[in-house]
C-alpha cells in the first residue's frame, strides 16, 4: 500500500507543518487527495441548512487511516508535537458536524476499527468505526432507545437497554 496520495490541490495556507507531521508518521497510510479530503471531512451536517452554511467549506489538510492502536497513538503524538488539530472520524453517520475539521489539520479516519471487542449479557464493546447496521443489536438482546433508525456509529453517545429488563 502506498504511503499517501499525491497532492491534488494547491495545499492550504502553510499554517501547519504537514510535511514534518508526515515524516513523523512514516509507514501509516494517509491521503491528501482532494476528493478524499472532501468526502472524509464531513458527515450528514448538510441535513441542516444552518450547519450546511457554516461547515460546507471546512476541509482537512490530510486524512490518516491507522490500522491499529499503536498507529493511532503515533498520529496523536505527532499532532500534539506539531500543534496540528486532530479530528477523529468514526462512521461519520452523525448529522451535527462532529467529524468536521473546523480548523483543517488531520482527520483520523477510524473506519478500519469496526470490530466487536466483546459481548456480555446486556453489554457490548465495539471499536470506534463500527456502525450499528453492522452490529446485530437484536441478536445481542438490545433494543434501540435513542437511535430508532440505527444510523449512529459506535463513537456516538446512545442508549441501549435490555429488551426484557
Amino acid at each position: 500500500m502506498s504511503q499517501g496520495t499525491a497532492l491534488a490541490r494547491e495545499h492550504g495556507t502553510g499554517r501547519y507543518p504537514i510535511e514534518s507531521f508526515l515524516a513523523d508518521i512514516a509507514g501509516i497510510d494517509w491521503t491528501m487527495d482532494l476528493t478524499d479530503l472532501k468526502r472524509r471531512s464531513r458527515d450528514y451536517f448538510w441535513y441542516s441548512p444552518i450547519l450546511n452554511e457554516q461547515l460546507k467549506d471546512k476541509l482537512a489538510d490530510v486524512v490518516v487511516t491507522p490500522k491499529d492502536e499503536s498507529e493511532v497513538i503515533r498520529v496523536a503524538a505527532a499532532c500534539a508535537k506539531h500543534r496540528i488539530p486532530l479530528t477523529p472520524r468514526g462512521g461519520a453517520t452523525g448529522n451535527y458536524g462532529q467529524c468536521v475539521p473546523m480548523d483543517g489539520g488531520v482527520v483520523l479516519d477510524m473506519a478500519a476499527f469496526n470490530k466487536i471487542e466483546w459481548q456480555k449479557p446486556g453489554k457490548i464493546r465495539v471499536q470506534a468505526g463500527a456502525k450499528l447496521w453492522d452490529i446485530d443489536a437484536d441478536q445481542l438482546g438490545f433494543k434501540h432507545e435513542v437511535d430508532p433508525m440505527g444510523l449512529l456509529n459506535s463513537g456516538k453517545m446512545r442508549s441501549f437497554v435490555p429488551k426484557n429488563p
